[in-house]
């Protein structure tokens, strides 16, 4: 924690969150070694939100409220976070869009 919180101190005001995080992932690298890879898994669920993203963008513009239709269909987003959730399945990610603007 202390190696943490030193990146964190030491860090530049300039540096961004995502910068400081990965300096922070180094850390944890050389302490625990390698984590899993989710490369292609992040690759695979872009790749499906961005194939939805024309049906998406199309209910938002037809929402009564398309600004909270928006913001809904984003938290969607932190479904797909690896590093939270032991599994991702497109099936939930699917209902939990569907969910999102009920």
């Amino acid at each position: 924690m202390q190696a943490v919180l030193k990146i964190i101190s030491e860090s530049p005001k300039s540096m961004s969150a995502p910068e400081i995080v990965d300096k922070i992932y180094d850390l944890q690298e050389k302490m625990f070694g390698a984590g899993k890879d989710y490369a292609d898994t992040k690759r695979y669920f872009n790749e499906l939100m961005l194939d939805l993203e024309p049906e998406i963008s199309s209910i938002v513009k037809k929402s009564d409220n398309p600004l909270k239709a928006a913001v809904q269909y984003a938290m969607t987003g932190n479904y797909i976070d690896f590093a939270a959730m032991e599994n991702v399945e497109e099936d939930e990610l699917k209902t939990y869009q569907i969910t999102a603007v009920v």
